[in-house]
């Protein structure tokens, strides 16, 4: 799940909420699966269980909000806040087809954050690589490997 490297003590509530709902817009920037949705409510109350402060709404009532980048610029305050959210993106991104529009979206919300572009491009080959990673090594999908790098945004891959 993303919650593996981020340290928890830099999620307070707001920037628990603020990250939900920008992982929120990349999910709607197409159709919102219930495969988005649900990796993001597993991110949510895991997180949840972690915050210090008490939870003062359900993920469903944070999910009808508006995500404001400019909010998130100032919760987002160290590159690995920044980087995790921006991870966390491309990953949600990946799980139907990894789209153009999303693509610009996420990099909308980069420069916002003051990441580069080609910080980013290596965000994006870092999750795409773990990605293909985990399908690699099984046999029945070394043949359709080509396509599911495809859905996730490689262009080329060596088989």
């Amino acid at each position: 799940m993303v919650n593996q490297s981020l340290d928890e003590k830099e999620l307070d509530w707001e920037t628990l909420k603020s990250f939900t709902l920008g992982l929120v817009q990349v999910a709607k920037v197409d159709t919102f699966t219930a495969d988005e949705k649900s990796f993001i409510r597993a991110f949510f109350e895991d997180s949840c269980s972690s915050l210090k402060e008490e939870q003062k709404e359900s993920f469903d009532q944070v999910i009808e909000q508006q995500f404001a980048l400019k909010q998130a610029k100032e919760l987002f305050n160290s590159e690995e806040l920044k980087n995790y959210f921006l991870k966390s993106c491309v990953m949600l991104a990946c799980i139907d087809e990894f789209t153009s529009d999303e693509k610009k979206l996420i990099a909308e919300f980069a420069k916002e954050l003051g990441v580069s572009e080609e910080q980013l491009t290596e965000i994006t080959k870092e999750v795409q690589n773990e990605l293909l990673e985990s399908f690699s090594g099984i046999t029945i999908y070394t043949d359709s490997l080509a396509e599911v790098a495809q859905r996730i945004g490689i262009e080329e891959i060596n088989k």
